[in-house]
């Protein structure tokens, strides 16, 4: 990289332009449904060189704020001093449920904060797998154009308000 950075936007603006393509490549139960996701460490991977490049740090702290317990992220642009911080609610039960917690959290305040959107990876997606992304895009566009030609819900609720306790009130699910 030629030009360090002269802030956090303009380092953020350089590392977005170079992050490669990364892939959910692995997978987990989340009850009754399989789901794909990018590791942490596949993404620190990838994106720590960059940040380095761009003189970016990336902190994650377990911590109380307020009587919560939650995870102090923040990420660091060294040569203006600007940072971007948030905090993340954790859940403070048992040890195990807790290190999982603070995982998710690290590997999801990391690429909201730098914009990152891990995608499917193409080369393990099954054809059913697709085939039911594509039926649920049909479905997802029937809903939608139902929801375009019915009434705003205001005026809905407004109806259901003005029915008396004589009236039988009907409740369809679209």
């Amino acid at each position: 990289m030629p030009e360090q950075p002269a802030t956090l936007a303009a380092a953020l603006v350089e590392l977005q332009s170079r992050l490669p393509r990364i892939t959910k490549t692995d997978r987990a139960q989340a009850g009754n449904r399989q789901t794909s996701y990018a590791n942490l460490s596949t993404i620190t991977e990838a994106v720590f060189p960059l940040l380095t490049e761009c003189r970016c740090t990336w902190t994650c702290l377990p911590t109380m704020n307020d009587g919560q317990f939650g995870l102090l992220y923040a990420l660091h642009h060294e040569p203006s001093g600007e940072k971007l911080e948030g905090f993340y609610p954790l859940p403070s039960s048992n040890p195990q449920t807790i290190g999982g917690a603070i995982t998710y959290a690290r590997r999801y305040a990391l690429c909201a904060v730098l914009g990152i959107a891990p995608a499917e990876d193409d080369d393990s997606a099954s054809e059913g797998q697709r085939a039911a992304a594509e039926r649920q895009q049909i479905r997802t566009r029937a809903i939608g154009d139902e929801f375009a030609t019915a009434p705003p819900p205001h005026a809905r609720l407004a109806d259901r308000a003005r029915n008396t306790a004589d009236e039988q009130t009907v409740w369809t699910t679209p």
